[in-house]
């Protein structure tokens, strides 16, 4: 939306809700120094996280609408979405953001739909929606056509070059200050990423919780016809997703929140991280056949076999 003079995002979206102008920005650097945003003549309060996943925007009530705001002292043309929604009256929702593996969209929705899931925020990694993709009333789709990486090339120098992380980190700071309040809970997934309840619904087991955020482990999982889940046991909690209650207002990252939140590592729901989707090749060994005796899974090499219906 807004550039810098190195070709850098520094306002990748801009809203008011509720009498509050919101810029999404990230941290590209380490060093980054603070940046001054002045909108309608007051200056925006910065909040965010300058670290390996870094996260960033900025707050400042506004009366009424800019069409242009200033950064450290330069002008720049801005446009401004309004939002107004009541805290909470959508439900449980899930968002992610997509690229090449759009065409397991479909399978992805389904799922989360038989398990709850009311609302879901689907955002394009470029320039223009691809064709087929599954629709309903449920699905909002948006683009965020902004460099995933901020460096180009194979060899990567925090010290010269930064953070790698840019498009995702400034996604997911955008969906939590755009949506989460519109929502009993929302959570942040990939679409090879199947969260999978024990028992009941995915909002019934959320609900139980009496934290925040809800941290949901990750297990390799293979997925099999008939929606057979051949996954490790070991629970991961290093590649882990985040549920967040709708009143959350903390940073969020790639695989929880920032800072010293307390978290919910509720036993009974997981996540199978589907290997199979993409076919990566470096996650094929994580995953062997198990041995099926008489209809039953005989637990072999830390793994097991469950249905995701």
């Amino acid at each position: 939306m807004i550039k810098d003079s190195k070709g850098r995002t520094l306002i990748y979206d801009a809203f008011v809700k509720h009498g509050i102008l919101t810029l999404v920005s990230v941290y590209y650097h380490y060093m980054d120094p603070p940046l001054a945003i002045i909108v309608n003549g007051k200056q925006a309060t910065e909040c965010g996280v300058n670290e390996g996943e870094p996260c960033r925007y900025f707050e400042v009530p506004v009366s009424e609408i800019p069409s242009s705001i200033q950064i450290d002292g330069q002008t720049y043309p801005i446009e401004v979405s309004i939002l107004d929604t009541v805290a909470g009256s959508k439900g449980l929702a899930v968002a992610t953001l997509f690229k090449d593996d759009h065409r397991f969209l479909g399978q992805m929705v389904d799922y989360y739909r038989k398990k709850g899931v009311t609302y879901f925020y689907l955002f394009y990694n470029g320039p223009q929606l691809p064709d087929g993709l599954p629709s309903g009333p449920d699905l909002h789709y948006g683009l965020w056509d902004f460099t995933y990486w901020n460096y180009f090339g194979v060899v990567h120098d925090i010290r010269d070059l930064g953070w790698r992380h840019a498009a995702q980190p400034a996604f997911l700071t955008m969906i939590q200050t755009k949506y989460l309040a519109d929502h009993s809970w929302l959570g942040l997934v990939d679409i090879d990423e199947f969260v999978y309840p024990e028992r009941g619904t995915l909002i019934e087991t959320l609900e139980r919780s009496s934290q925040d955020v809800v941290l949901v482990a990750s297990h390799w999982a293979y997925l099999n016809k008939g929606n057979s889940v051949l996954y490790t046991l070991t629970a991961d909690y290093k590649r882990s997703k985040a549920f967040y209650r709708g009143r959350y207002t903390g940073l969020v990252g790639i695989h929880g929140p920032k800072g010293s939140e307390m978290v919910d590592k509720m036993s009974e729901i997981k996540m199978f991280h589907i290997i199979n989707f993409q076919q990566y090749g470096e996650r094929k060994s994580l995953i062997s056949p198990p041995r099926i005796i008489r209809g039953k899974v005989r637990i072999a090499n830390n793994q097991a076999l469950q249905s995701l219906d």
